[in-house]
């Protein structure tokens, strides 16, 4: 997870559980599943974006157009060695959301979000409130094992803050639950690998 961009030590714990969660995911829909360790792909991933000139421009900004390049020579390397049909790589990253009320909405999803408004002013109407919050997403990138990138998408995890009201003034708190809700970290993964996947069968349905 997040090989090749780092996380705030907040968030280690929600890639772990987002990490385990992929797989588990793959293997509910049939995929046999190899994983590899941060150890074996850092060196493997040094080589590839060397081989594409570097993955950043002349004043050191990320060049996405020679970082994809680089994760598909990453893809091809990586399948050179192991019989693999796809490589998948999964990343957390932080999106831009909208709250309306008490539901956010982001890369597919809604969710609701509880809004503390106990010490809020008498006849507070949470409905009524609007704006922008940070959350979760997971970033799904599917390439060959020839090194063409066959997938692409994103899918909401969860809010990074909760909401809360003082007075008249809003608030947000950092959240210490992040992707601890199994049910919730499914539904996101589900809509990242969608339609590249078919939503598997759980509980013997």
């Amino acid at each position: 997870m997040n090989f090749d961009s780092a996380l705030p030590d907040h968030l280690l714990e929600a890639a772990e559980l987002a990490h385990r969660g992929v797989i588990a995911y793959l293997g509910d829909a049939g995929r046999n599943v190899a994983t590899v360790r941060l150890s074996e792909i850092g060196p493997v991933w040094k080589l590839s974006a060397r081989s594409v000139g570097g993955i950043a421009d002349g004043g050191g900004r990320p060049d996405m157009e020679r970082w994809e390049a680089a994760l598909g020579e990453l893809a091809r390397r990586l399948a050179a060695t192991r019989e693999l049909d796809a490589v998948v790589l999964p990343s957390l990253i932080i999106r831009a959301a909208r709250y309306h009320g008490t539901r956010v909405l982001w890369d597919g999803v809604s969710r609701g979000q509880g809004i503390d408004f106990s010490e809020g002013p008498e006849g507070f109407r949470p409905e009524k409130m609007t704006g922008n919050v940070e959350a979760l997403s997971l970033w799904l990138r599917v390439f060959s094992a020839s090194g063409e990138k066959i997938f692409e998408n994103f899918g909401g995890l969860e809010p990074l803050t909760r909401p809360k009201v003082v007075g008249r003034r809003f608030y947000v708190e950092p959240r210490g639950d992040l992707l601890m809700d199994s049910a919730v970290l499914r539904d996101g993964i589900g809509v990242a690998f969608a339609p590249y996947l078919p939503e598997p069968a759980t509980d013997g349905k």
